[in-house]
């Protein structure tokens, strides 16, 4: 690409991706405007970020959309927090995290602590536990941080969709 002969600068680009067009400037005040929100110590803008669903710049300028980030705190009293995990980076999960590996709920115990706060489900990615980042984590490493004593455990938590044929099924007891 030339530089322009008199403003010494590159030509605006139209930028096209997924059917929306933007010009080069616009996209790169997207950029910046993720990573500002992303890197905020700021609560009420970090709270705005995790709010929004924002898309996120991959190769070749193709976006994916990310989905519901939230925090959930359960208790640790009871034992058991009512879920199972899969993977990790030494692990493969098949069929969660198939573009991205990561450490996902792959069942959650119906009448157990993680099903009655209403918010988690199968196929739910764990960005953190008790802010201890393990989206990079083996999956021994994400146990032994749900394993660590405490009373309480927070978790950071990602909703990515279910894969292609996957329901998120209840039984109900007659």
């Amino acid at each position: 690409m030339k530089v322009h002969p008199t403003t010494g600068r590159y030509p605006s680009l139209e930028i096209e991706i997924n059917a929306i067009h933007m010009k080069r400037e616009e996209f790169m005040y997207i950029c910046h405007a993720i990573k500002f929100l992303n890197n905020s110590k700021d609560s009420f803008l970090k709270k705005i970020f995790q709010s929004l669903q924002i898309a996120l710049v991959l190769k070749r300028f193709s976006l994916i959309v990310t989905y519901e980030i939230f925090e959930v705190i359960l208790p640790k009293n009871q034992g058991s927090l009512g879920f199972s995990i899969i993977g990790g980076t030494d692990h493969s999960c098949v069929p969660f995290g198939a573009r991205q590996p990561g450490i996902f709920i792959s069942h959650v115990v119906p009448g157990g602590i993680a099903s009655k706060c209403g918010k988690l489900r199968m196929g739910d990615r764990i960005l953190k536990v008790n802010d201890v980042d393990v989206s990079r984590a083996t999956h021994q490493e994400a146990v032994m941080e749900l394993l660590k004593p405490g009373n309480e455990i927070k978790l950071t938590i990602q909703h990515d969709p279910l894969p292609a044929g996957f329901q998120n099924t209840r039984r109900k007891k007659k």
